[in-house]
């Protein structure tokens, strides 16, 4: 089946504190395919602020076979009470430009459990929703489609 997801971009902020490498090899097990073999960028930006550095790190996927396999292994790492919450929330998390978004708490993540959040540290996933005609009401529809019942 073919997700209606356009694109999917995954960030996460690596605060002066926070342990690089760690932080680097949990973005990385988000995706369940080798990003260099299929020639997927890691996007790495240094963001120098008064006193402290952060660094950003990005993956955009736009293939529907990375799309497909990236939504299989998310939900499978959400409680069942998340992935409801995700779509209960639905209205809340999705913008007028069809962008639906989720954050995973950072330090839950880095403790090997999935859990939402609406705080800032955590691990951005911007799902870009598919309707045609593109109208909020078929993302919506969509969201659900996906959230709701998975990749089948």
């Amino acid at each position: 089946m073919r997700i209606p997801v356009h694109s999917i971009q995954c960030r996460v902020f690596i605060k002066p504190n926070d342990d690089v490498d760690l932080v680097r090899r949990t973005f990385l097990s988000l995706f369940p395919f080798d990003l260099v073999e299929e020639k997927i960028t890691l996007g790495e930006e240094r963001i120098q602020g008064l006193e402290r550095l952060t660094i950003v790190e990005r993956v955009q996927l736009t293939k529907s076979k990375h799309i497909n396999m990236f939504i299989t292994k998310f939900l499978a790492m959400l409680s069942g009470d998340d992935a409801e919450l995700i779509v209960e929330q639905r209205e809340s998390r999705l913008d007028e430009e069809g962008m639906f978004y989720v954050r995973l708490d950072k330090k839950d993540l880095l403790n090997g459990t999935a859990t939402l959040t609406d705080g800032g540290d955590c691990f951005h996933i911007i799902f870009e929703m598919e309707a045609f005609p593109k109208k909020r009401e078929g993302q919506l529809y969509n969201v659900t489609k996906v959230f709701k019942k998975g990749v089948t």
